[in-house]
Parts: C-alpha cells; sequence; structure tokens
C-alpha cells in the first residue's frame, strides 16, 4: 500500500507526508489508555491497540499541516480529544459484569491489533470468542490465526445474520476442529446466537470498505501516511 500511495503522490506532484515508528517514543498503556510522545510533546489516547498511535499520529500529522494553512487547533484541544475519542466496533466494551468485548477485526491488520491488545490486556484470562466472518474474507487464515494465538480458549461460530454475506456456521466449524485436529487443540463450539445481533449489516459494510493503509488526503494538496 506505501509503494501504491508514494506512486499516486509523486504522479498528481503531492507532498507526501510519513510517519515513522522511531518518532513515536515514551509508549506505555494501562486498562483505559495508551500514551505516547510524538514531536516533543505527550497524549493520551482513548482506544487500543498500537495500531491506533498510527492512526493518531496521522491525525496530528494532518492538524500541523492545517495549523501551517491558517487552522488554529490547539494542543489542549488535541490533548483532550484524542483522550475522549470513542471509535464504536474497535475493541469496544460493551458489558463489564461479565467483561463483554465487541471488535470488527475486518482485515489481517485488524486481526493482528485485536490480538496485541488482547494478550497485552487479558493474557491471563478465560476467553470466549464468538465469531461470524463475511464471506469476502478469507476464512481459514482468519480461523488460523485466532486458534494458534488463543489455543486454550472457547470458540463460537456464528452464521451472522445474513446468510448471503456470512459464512455459515458450520463451514467455520468445520475447518476450525479440522485445525484443532491437526494441532491438539481444545474442543471448539458452534451455535448460532439468539438476541442481539453479532454485526448489523450496517457496522458489517462499514468494516468491510475501510482501508488497510492508514492513510488520511486534505484536499489535492498533502498525503498523510504511517510507516509500512
Amino acid at each position: 500500500a506505501k509503494h501504491f500511495i508514494e506512486k499516486v503522490a509523486n504522479e498528481k506532484n503531492n507532498t507526501l507526508h510519513t510517519i515513522y515508528e522511531n518518532e513515536i517514543s515514551n509508549y506505555s498503556f494501562d486498562k483505559d489508555y495508551q500514551y505516547f510522545k510524538y514531536n516533543g510533546k505527550d497524549y493520551k489516547l482513548n482506544l487500543k491497540g498500537k495500531k491506533q498511535i498510527e492512526n493518531a499520529c496521522v491525525v496530528l500529522n494532518t492538524i500541523k499541516i492545517l495549523n501551517d494553512n491558517s487552522f488554529n487547533i490547539t494542543y489542549d484541544t488535541i490533548y483532550e480529544s484524542l483522550s475522549n475519542i470513542i471509535h464504536p466496533g474497535r475493541y469496544e466494551t460493551i458489558y463489564n459484569n461479565p467483561l463483554v468485548i465487541f471488535d470488527g477485526a475486518h482485515n489481517e491488520n485488524a486481526l493482528e491489533n485485536f490480538i496485541q491488545i488482547t494478550n497485552d490486556l487479558y493474557k491471563e484470562k478465560n476467553k470466549t470468542f464468538i465469531i461470524s466472518i463475511i464471506t469476502t474474507k478469507d476464512y481459514k487464515k482468519m480461523i488460523t490465526t485466532l486458534l494458534s494465538n488463543f489455543p486454550d480458549s472457547t470458540f463460537i461460530f456464528t452464521s451472522g445474520n445474513n446468510t448471503k454475506k456470512f459464512f455459515d456456521k458450520d463451514i467455520l466449524l468445520s475447518y476450525g476442529n479440522e485445525f484443532k485436529e491437526k494441532n491438539n487443540l481444545t474442543d471448539l463450539v458452534a451455535s448460532i446466537l439468539v438476541g442481539r445481533n453479532i454485526i448489523d449489516e450496517d457496522m458489517s459494510a462499514m468494516f468491510d470498505e475501510q482501508q488497510q493503509a492508514t492513510t488520511m488526503v486534505i484536499k489535492k494538496y498533502h498525503v498523510v501516511t504511517a510507516y509500512d
């Protein structure tokens, strides 16, 4: 994706701004926030996962460009906004007792982010995963990744709420059991949940449309992107 962004930026004679990993420092986290320093200033982010730090730095660089072009967005405003930002469906806590977390994990990067957060915050906890996968995704790769990272957890496969859009639960279960038998993992469980849908159609469409590249475009003159 980075090479494509560079190519298009050059073709359109745009200025490309890239955020590199070594520009981000003083990283830490707790169960509520992530903390980091960028361009000499400290920030607190109300989103989970290191990928969201990249996203935040794209925003910070974008704001710098805006401020260089007659805007006046203050540090205090930025700090407060990042501290209070909410992104539905991104490691969102929807119930506390028991703890229930909803995450879209709509592509490989998002799934890696989900795994990283879960291991950082809940590595020693017993976990149950309720999973539906839309038919445009590589379900074998996703299930392999999840089972490999959480071999002692329980997995509940569902058919989603749209038979044309989601893989049938039995397809997911069949591959899960095949992978389990090859790798001597714990039993898997198949079930159709009743009540609230795990993912409604609008939310699913939103996840499907998002791009893997962390990129923000301002008019036609500047392109801001995070490192590979």
